[in-house]
């Protein structure tokens, strides 16, 4: 059974993912006024190549083949904008993407963290005894750019201050008799036992900036609700993003509508249109 949350969302896991939970979602829409329709459907299949193959089998495809048709569906698909395109959903989804509606809620803070935590585990093995020193200072433009964002501030503060003694040039007489080290010499075991150290704290709060990542990426989605209030609204994201720090508590449907959560990776079967 589901559970109202707020005003304006139903979450039940798995009711959107078969046609036999129809009455399920009956239910449902009797924690709201009667007059209120779902128009909202937040689901954590974004994993799934496309997502939203729930929405294109059986009862459901019934259901928004002629809301397509209308032009009256928006898809939110957890990818960089850029990145989007029509296979972003499935083949029935394909005029939504023709007429500009499948949007990419990714934020653009991720490629650099991937980068990062990417640079950290394929140089684990060099932990601490063989550390050049041109990799810190990659690791610190990354972290920079990052924290120009807006994201990890402490963190980049504490290798900042840790990276000073290679980065930051010696001034007055020390400058005359000492300079900067090659990219490729090496860090001191010891400074590299703290640099992993702080790399590793790093790689940690970049992992749980996924799901804290909901404050900023919202925004943007509420836009689009607002924008298009008489459509029908599809969200993907990973199941985490609706079991950690829920998505959904940062997004309002529109007065007289509710919206579905479904945390169910979309584990479905049948064929989709």
């Amino acid at each position: 059974m589901g559970k109202k949350f707020g005003n304006g969302w139903w979450i039940d896991e798995g009711v959107l993912m078969s046609d036999e939970r129809a009455t399920d979602l009956e239910a449902a829409a009797k924690h709201f006024p009667d007059d209120y329709d779902p128009m909202i459907f937040l689901t954590g299949d974004a994993h799934r190549e496309p997502p939203f193959q729930w929405a294109a089998q059986g009862v459901w495809a019934n259901f928004f083949e002629p809301l397509i048709e209308d032009n009256k569906i928006v898809c939110h698909v957890e990818q960089y904008p850029r990145a989007v395109t029509r296979d972003s959903v499935p083949p029935l989804f394909g005029p939504v993407f023709d007429h500009g509606k499948v949007f990419g809620w990714e934020h653009a803070v991720f490629p650099i963290l991937e980068n990062l935590m990417k640079n950290y585990y394929n140089n684990a093995h060099a932990f601490p005894n063989t550390i050049s020193v041109g990799f810190l200072r990659g690791m610190l433009v990354d972290s920079g750019n990052v924290a120009k964002m807006g994201f990890l501030l402490a963190e980049h503060q504490d290798i900042v201050t840790f990276a000073k003694p290679y980065v930051v040039a010696k001034t007055g007489l020390a400058g005359v008799f000492s300079s900067l080290p090659a990219d490729k010499s090496l860090i001191p075991p010891k400074d590299g036992l703290k640099f992993k150290d702080l790399y590793s704290a790093y790689v940690r709060a970049g992992m749980e900036l996924r799901t804290g990542i909901h404050p900023h990426i919202a925004p943007a989605i509420q836009r689009l609700i607002d924008t298009y209030r008489d459509h029908i609204h599809l969200i993907t994201c990973g199941d985490a993003h609706l079991l950690v720090n829920p998505l959904y508590q940062y997004l309002n449907p529109p007065v007289g509508c509710f919206g579905i959560v479904d945390p169910d990776q979309g584990k479905v079967k049948g064929k989709s249109k």
